[in-house]
């Protein structure tokens, strides 16, 4: 009986502290490269930033999810601490932030565990169309699938 309970607490304690996350993710599904520039901004008090400056890169399946057995080597073009400048290959998906152990539902949410919506804007260059994304209209562009928090290039 010993035994039982103790091993019975110890699937529970396992149950217990499993964890989840929700990545930001930029996908080009376009034929062509891509340049992703981008700004964060620094913590201004203790705390946990959602987007940093250590993206990510992988290319995409055929499907257009992301292939997690093809990471890409990131090459950062802008010198400066917080901003980004990437150029996405064809088929692949920058992961430029995450949130632990919560649900995105929108920019202005309040997040646990001392977590900062630390984006300042984004620009995405495609062959003649540059689009413009500021932290107020962020939701406008990223939309949320299955955990993903996704800008989608076609």
């Amino acid at each position: 009986m010993k035994k039982l309970t103790l091993y019975t607490t110890s699937i529970l304690l396992a149950l217990n502290s499993c964890s989840w996350n929700e990545i930001f993710v930029v996908k080009n599904n376009s034929d062509k490269s891509v340049t992703v520039s981008y700004k964060i901004e620094p913590l201004q008090k203790s705390g946990f930033a959602i987007f940093d400056d250590r993206p990510t890169l992988y290319g995409l399946n055929k499907k257009g999810n992301i292939n997690w057995e093809k990471q890409i080597t990131v090459t950062d073009t802008d010198t400066s601490q917080f901003k980004l400048t990437i150029i996405l290959p064809p088929k692949s998906a920058l992961i430029f932030g995450t949130l632990s152990n919560d649900h995105y539902k929108n920019q202005n949410q309040y997040f646990i565990n001392g977590r900062h919506f630390n984006f300042n804007r984004m620009k995405i260059k495609k062959e003649n169309e540059v689009i413009t994304i500021v932290k107020d209209q962020f939701d406008d562009f990223f939309k949320k699938v299955k955990g993903e928090i996704t800008f989608d290039i076609k």
